[in-house]
């Protein structure tokens, strides 16, 4: 498990969908931009499967810029 390795997993995915709604979007747009706000607290960057989202995407492209993409693991599942 991530955690026993030492690491702080972060999914705000999970977190922000409990009072926000993804389908408003207003709220989907706060939600990217919290979203890219917490990457800059971030060593790593996982992502997770194949599948890439719209708003994967932004924020994976975000945390290049910030970050670089030598700081990012694609996990295969």
């Amino acid at each position: 498990m991530l955690v026993d390795m030492g690491y702080i997993p972060i999914a705000p995915h999970v977190y922000f969908s409990q009072f926000m709604d993804d389908y408003n979007p207003e709220d989907r747009r706060k939600a990217l931009d919290m979203n890219k706000k917490l990457l800059e607290f971030c060593d790593e960057l996982w992502v997770f499967g194949d599948e890439i989202t719209e708003g994967m995407r932004e924020e994976i492209e975000y945390f290049k810029k910030i970050k670089g993409e030598d700081k990012i693991r694609w996990i295969k599942l």
